[in-house]
């Protein structure tokens, strides 16, 4: 169950607190989203970091002479 505020009722020091947490849980978001978008990058290059040493290893004979 959500609770609703009323501004208005609210005194200028719990606005304050109610206006912080809002930066704090926008800004967490934020990093959220930037996190999942780091993971999926990171992700990327690790397949292709192993795809790249399979093709080295296959070109090179796995350093094999």
């Amino acid at each position: 169950m959500d609770a609703q505020i009323n501004w208005d009722q609210l005194t200028p020091d719990q606005k304050k607190f109610v206006l912080e947490y809002k930066r704090i849980h926008s800004t967490l978001n934020n990093l959220r989203d930037k996190m999942d978008v780091i993971q999926k990058d990171i992700k990327k290059e690790i397949k292709n970091l192993e795809d790249l040493r399979k093709k080295e290893n296959k070109l090179f004979n796995n350093g094999k002479k």
